[in-house]
């Protein structure tokens, strides 16, 4: 299953990296995917996140280079995607977040994983608030 995860979700597993968020991007069976402007959002917001997180902004970069179980969804491959009827229906939700629907595009990704109240309600069953568990 390819699941990708937005700004929030990443956050919330930095902040605490041994909260339920964090343990459930370590699973194996799931491929987790990030937008590359996901990253450049962490470090918009560094001295924030490492204040929650209680640690200096330098240890919350750390924990942000640590993140190598997220695979990079190039700018490129967002730019390709843009003009997806999902990704202009997310444009139209939230001009913001559109860049995760344009990354499930990009790899075909299974879900959006979120907790935007507007995607969970746009995008019912893609964008969801749990990844599901993988049966075989």
């Amino acid at each position: 299953m390819r699941v990708v995860v937005d700004a929030n979700i990443v956050a919330a597993a930095l902040v605490r990296p041994k909260g339920w968020t964090a343990s459930e991007l370590s699973r194996q069976d799931v491929e987790w995917y990030a937008p590359e402007p996901l990253f450049a959002e962490l470090e918009e917001h560094t001295e924030e996140f490492a204040a929650l997180a209680g640690c200096a902004p330098a240890a919350f970069r750390r924990r942000v280079t640590r993140l190598t179980g997220l695979r990079v969804v190039k700018q490129e491959s967002l730019v390709r995607a843009a003009d997806h009827p999902l990704v202009r229906r997310a444009e139209m939700v939230d001009p913001d977040d559109a860049v995760y629907m344009a990354a499930v595009v990009a790899v075909g990704a299974d879900h959006l994983w979120t907790r935007d109240r507007r995607l969970l309600a746009a995008f019912p069953g893609l964008a969801v608030r749990v990844v599901p568990l993988v049966t075989s």
